[in-house]
């Protein structure tokens, strides 16, 4: 949270000079999407691009009358950021542990980096209210400098998903400076049915789907 990103980039931020906001640009990141789907069969949806207009569309969505009308309200969530993870955590009851491990990309972890948190037990497990996935994305770069670029590019998520030279021989009909990237993403699903929410203002079930991919 005080870092603003994965804890792996810490050694770089922290020698960043005090003039540079980067940390702070990252904490304020908000791109979310509440898709409304309508008993009606049609999709409402409405998009969130700073940490006001998200929580004050959460604040107005308490006193809102027309859950009724919705068989479900999905929040689609791209990149995580401190003040998102906080204002949905918080409206919506989420556990820190749901997004603390869709932060990463490891399927396993270096025992000796302080901020691993260690897996549960299955029988913890089980009771979460989340179903988290791991999938690999594979994206053709023609050129050895579009695959640096996507690189660049997935540095400024806050999130880790890297995209990694997958170091196969190139096939008869690739480039020679072709590059296949390999992206380790997650995505992760949050659960929990109208009747624990405050006046029942997200229909049937409400749904939270935090995805990232480059």
């Amino acid at each position: 949270m005080e870092i603003s990103t994965t804890p792996v980039r810490w050694p770089d931020l922290k020698n960043k000079q005090p003039k540079d906001d980067e940390r702070e640009q990252r904490a304020h990141r908000t791109n979310v999407t509440r898709l409304d789907y309508l008993k009606s069969g049609k999709v409402a949806s409405d998009q969130y691009k700073t940490p006001e207009a998200l929580k004050n569309a959460l604040r107005e969505e308490t006193r809102n009358e027309d859950a009724e009308k919705r068989n479900l309200r999905l929040f689609v969530v791209e990149d995580l950021s401190r003040d998102v993870i906080e204002l949905l955590g918080a409206h919506l009851d989420i556990e820190p542990a749901f997004f603390r491990e869709h932060i990463v990309d490891y399927a396993w972890y270096n025992t000796r980096d302080r901020w691993v948190d260690p897996p549960n037990l299955n029988m913890v497990a089980e009771r979460n209210r989340w179903l988290p996935f791991r999938f690999v994305t594979a994206r053709y770069f023609e050129t050895t400098e579009s695959f640096k670029e996507g690189y660049d590019q997935a540095v400024k998520f806050n999130v880790l998903r890297r995209p990694d030279d997958d170091q196969n021989n190139k096939s008869v009909w690739d480039d020679a400076k072709a590059v296949v990237g390999i992206t380790r993403t997650r995505a992760s699903i949050w659960f929990r049915g109208a009747k624990d929410q405050k006046m029942d203002a997200v229909g049937k079930f409400y749904t939270l789907l935090s995805s990232t991919s480059v």
